[in-house]
């Protein structure tokens, strides 16, 4: 089957990456396979910049011509921008075909205003993905409309799982993962620069401060992970009482840090929904 993305950003490339790299989660332990073939991948983009190292480092066919690119494919991905998805879905409409199965990982645009402009019904996915699957750790939220039948669901799904976990979702609830996908990185990137910066300022070396840095975030939320505790459990967990967690928590209350939180969600989530409309 081949396969067509369109849009080698850097969440086009990822999920080119990770088709084409070898998996055992499917067929068995020890068994590797790839999900598509490089010869039958095209990635599609008006920047050869962004194409010519995927050529180099997989293998695929490349083009600038998205309606060649989406010829005989039997799964599409759109991997373009919100405010590019339109013009992108205008092009490709008079060559799609009903049998197709686009996926779309443009944030905030729903499956009906893709339905709109494609003038038929066609088999969509919506997806919302986040930047760790480049590194096999993502988590990617995705629905479904009516339209695509449970073969076509396995086929997303299995597509979808490259490099992360998967949750199929009602598209109801999308715009609130994609909120938390904005907050849960962008915000603790930047959180994590900010606590970097002020460990610096203590004097700890900077390079010795970026280790700690990574490594203190990167272990808190493994642990998360391997725990039937909740974050909530482990933060008392660690605050001893009259101890230095304490102190920093008792400050960040004091600061009101969950009203920060709250409005970074609600204004992530705000802008997801003016993206629908």
């Amino acid at each position: 089957m081949r396969i067509a993305i369109i849009g080698a950003g850097v969440m086009g490339s990822a999920f080119a990456r990770a088709w084409t790299r070898p998996h055992t989660k499917t067929f068995g332990e020890g068994i590797k396979h790839i999900l598509v073939a490089p010869k039958n991948l095209t990635v599609c983009d008006p920047d050869a910049k962004k194409l010519a190292p995927l050529k180099r480092e997989i293998g695929i066919t490349i083009s600038s011509d998205s309606r060649s690119a989406v010829a005989r494919a039997g799964v599409i991905l759109l991997a373009v921008k919100p405010q590019q998805i339109y013009a992108a879905l205008g092009v490709l409409q008079p060559v799609l075909e009903k049998n197709q199965l686009i996926i779309s990982i443009a944030a905030g645009v729903t499956i009906r205003s893709i339905e709109t402009i494609l003038g038929r019904r066609h088999t969509i996915v919506r997806a919302m993905p986040n930047l760790p699957l480049t590194i096999n750790e993502g988590i990617t939220a995705w629905c479904a409309n009516r339209a695509v039948n449970r073969a076509q669901k396995r086929i997303a799904q299995n597509f979808l799982s490259a490099g992360a976990m998967t949750c199929e979702v009602k598209e109801s609830q999308l715009n609130a993962v994609t909120a938390l996908s904005a907050v849960g990185q962008g915000v603790l990137y930047t959180f994590m620069a900010l606590l970097l910066e002020e460990i610096v300022i203590l004097r700890v070396p900077r390079a010795v401060a970026d280790q700690l840095v990574r490594t203190t975030i990167a272990g808190a939320a493994r642990l998360l992970q391997r725990t039937a505790q909740t974050a909530q459990e482990l933060a008392a967990h660690v605050a001893t009482k009259g101890g230095i967690t304490e102190a920093a928590l008792k400050s960040v209350q004091r600061d009101h840090f969950n009203r920060l939180i709250a409005h970074a969600v609600r204004a992530a989530y705000v802008r997801a929904q003016e993206l629908s409309r």
